[in-house]
């Protein structure tokens, strides 16, 4: 069909059709194009869980001067708190995973395993060097009974086999000193490794001219909570603070429509935008990483949407595609941007 074929048909229709017509047009075009959903929403920045430790406190005492609160970044050497110690004797605090207060050393009874390893298959091999001799004692006076002169084939067969066992002792040992070795050099590393993490983690209190005890910290930290405070007593071990350093992993939470969410998939990109004050808002790439399987509460989606209307919300972690240095410490003032899938108004109307 023509232009002009297509001309005269359409000036040959009524008013009302044209209209119709055009209708049917413009609700299938709207039907028909894609479009995409868009959000924006409150965004939490935090460490993914593991990252951060507690900072605890080495020995009984009174807390004097407290410098690890809540929002502080501490520099490393920096003091954290200070306090007048007890005539108590000072204990050190416990390692997080292991109660002992000092990592065990996986490596530490590798030798005596290789050493029970390696004698039993020595003694085995000793074993066998009994028996192969038995068995060449037996081959010489099976050839002394025989009329066959020079040796015989199950002597030299024997013979072969008492010099292959007679050898086997000597690689053994010789295997076990070379594991040996290994074993030890695994022990002294991981025990040089074991007391650097240790004070780094746990760095000793020092009096000072003033008889008192200060703590520090062995890197830079962001403090993300704290019960310390001025005449406060405190028992070794106990929790003081939760300190997160500055290598810390990163991940940022907020919660999205539940409509929204069956729009997108892990992996999909996203903006964090970081509003600063006296300055303009940066921008951060992101990956989608997981969605939850859930509904929040009301209760728990107001802390993200405070003071909207009790909408259902999804909590979606997000990734940072690449670390940043400025996202330590972790801002207050965070936005989430994400745009989901193309899909056109038919095909919402099945989903």
């Amino acid at each position: 069909m023509d232009w002009v074929s297509v001309r005269y048909w359409w000036d040959g229709l009524e008013t009302r059709d044209r209209l119709l017509l055009a209708a049917i047009l413009a609700a299938g075009l709207v039907l028909l194009t894609p479009w995409r959903r868009s959000v924006v929403g409150e965004a939490k920045v935090k460490p993914v869980e593991g990252e951060a430790y507690l900072l605890k406190s080495p020995g009984s005492g009174t807390v004097r001067e407290v410098r690890a609160v809540q929002g502080q970044v501490l520099l490393p050497g920096e003091v954290a708190f200070t306090y007048w110690p007890q005539m108590a004797p000072v204990r050190y605090p416990a390692d997080p995973y292991y109660p002992s207060g000092n990592l065990p050393n996986p490596y530490q009874d590798d030798e005596q395993r290789i050493r029970e390893r390696y004698n039993r298959q020595i003694s085995e091999a000793m074993a066998y060097i009994t028996s192969a001799q038995q068995q060449l004692n037996r081959a010489y006076m099976e050839q002394g009974r025989s009329a066959r002169g020079g040796i015989s084939y199950e002597v030299q067969l024997a013979q072969n086999a008492v010099a292959r066992a007679q050898q086997a002792p000597g690689e053994l040992r010789a295997k076990m000193e070379e594991e040996l070795a290994a074993a030890r050099q695994r022990r002294d590393s991981y025990s040089r490794f074991n007391q650097t993490v240790q004070a780094e983690l746990y760095p000793r209190p020092v009096a000072n001219s003033r008889g008192e005890m200060t703590v520090t910290v062995g890197e830079r930290v962001w403090v993300q909570s704290s019960t310390l405070r001025p005449g406060l007593g405190v028992q070794p071990d106990q929790d003081c603070a939760l300190l997160v350093p500055e290598r810390a992993v990163l991940e940022i939470l907020a919660a999205v429509p539940a409509a929204f969410a069956r729009e997108v998939h892990p992996g999909m990109a996203a903006t964090l935008e970081v509003d600063r004050w006296m300055r303009d808002a940066e921008t951060y790439p992101l990956t989608l990483a997981r969605l939850g399987n859930r509904e929040l509460d009301p209760e728990e989606a107001l802390v993200f949407h405070p003071g909207v209307p009790a909408t259902p919300y999804v909590l979606a972690t997000f990734q940072l595609d690449q670390a940043n240095e400025h996202l330590f410490p972790p801002p207050p003032n965070c936005k989430i941007r994400m745009a989901g899938a193309r899909h056109c108004c038919l095909v919402r109307l099945f989903r």
